[in-house]
């Protein structure tokens, strides 16, 4: 098993996910946040000023970064 909690690109790994890390990113007016829990990947989005606007859940972690790097913060 690779223990590795990032990898080459300074992403998570799926043993990063599975050890309760959580990839953020955020600028002024929005934000989007990206984590794991029970092997379901949950993506979550929305403006500053919610909790949350979009929450979208895969099982497949390339999925779920696929759609996480779709997400363009404005």
């Amino acid at each position: 098993m690779r223990t590795e909690i990032y990898n080459k690109r300074g992403k998570l790994t799926a043993y990063g996910f599975g050890c309760g890390y959580v990839e953020r990113k955020e600028n002024a007016t929005h934000w989007k946040k990206m984590y794991a829990e029970h092997g379901v990947y949950h993506v979550l989005n929305g403006p500053q000023s919610m909790q949350y606007n979009n929450w979208e859940s895969f099982d497949n972690l390339t999925e779920a970064r696929k759609y996480y790097n779709s997400i363009k913060l404005n």
